[in-house]
């Protein structure tokens, strides 16, 4: 555990099936589905990566910080140490955490540097928004602080996990894709030129998100009915975990369905 590399491109059936897809032209979910299902072995792999559960904790941790009286001292008692007092900071701060603990363990793998990048990317685009709509009551406040209170509802997270979570599934995707698509550029070949694969990484990266529809609520509803409402234990890092694998699970089912699943939650 947390030594995880996703490894090489897999010498498979299904395999050959994602270079076929790619000579034949088909369109991004074509491409991306079987992907998914060629690579699953290794992308089931993450759910236990110590790296990815470790992001998971740590964002968990930032919606219950928001929920208190003091959320910068929470945060210091999970290992978060926001020295500055800014969104900057605060994402600073969480991406040093999750550092911290990656090498505690010598647990370095290619899944936790993409959950590392996914969550501190998630961070940034859930709070950057939220900050430039400050009111009145926010003035008081330090950045930092005024942005916890900001995760600290189940809207903000389940906003934040959706995030999360379709960042995590397109970097780990695009991984494999990337290998495939780069034998694919010069006259002749999909690709003419490297903007044109560029353009479809894009795509990709689109499509995936899109997919993320299908995690929608689920982090909202996993909040209110874990913290809030304190069941199952509440929020523990086996809750947490539990909450990360289902995340990536629905993820890998609705990028095989090709993003045409049931989007009610």
């Amino acid at each position: 555990m947390g030594h995880t590399r996703l490894g090489t491109l897999p010498k498979t059936l299904k395999w050959r099936e994602v270079i076929a897809c790619f000579a034949a032209n088909a369109e991004v979910p074509v491409i991306a589905a079987a992907t998914v299902k060629a690579a699953e072995d290794s992308l089931q792999l993450i759910k236990n990566d110590l790296g990815f559960t470790e992001a998971a904790w740590l964002m968990s941790q930032l919606a219950v910080a928001g929920t208190t009286d003091n959320p910068l001292a929470y945060l210091e008692n999970q290992g978060i140490h926001v020295r500055e007092q800014s969104v900057l900071g605060l994402v600073t701060a969480v991406g040093n955490a999750l550092d911290a603990k990656i090498h505690e363990h010598q647990a370095i793998s290619t899944p936790a540097e993409i959950a590392g990048n996914a969550l501190t990317s998630a961070l940034v685009k859930v709070l950057e928004p939220r900050m430039q709509q400050k009111d009145l009551f926010d003035m008081g406040r330090n950045e930092a602080e005024t942005a916890l209170k900001k995760l600290g509802t189940a809207s903000a997270f389940d906003h934040l996990s959706r995030e999360f979570f379709s960042d995590m599934t397109n970097q780990s995707l695009g991984f494999f894709i990337s290998k495939e698509s780069a034998a694919h550029i010069g006259e002749g070949r999909r690709f003419a030129t490297a903007n044109q694969e560029q353009q479809f990484t894009d795509a990709v990266s689109q499509h995936t998100h899109e997919c993320s529809k299908i995690t929608e609520g689920y982090g909202g509803d996993w909040l209110g009915k874990h913290h809030f409402q304190q069941q199952e234990g509440g929020v523990t890092p086996e809750t947490v975990q539990g909450f990360a694998s289902f995340g990536m699970e629905k993820m890998i089912g609705e990028l095989k369905r090709g993003g045409e699943g049931d989007h009610a939650g």
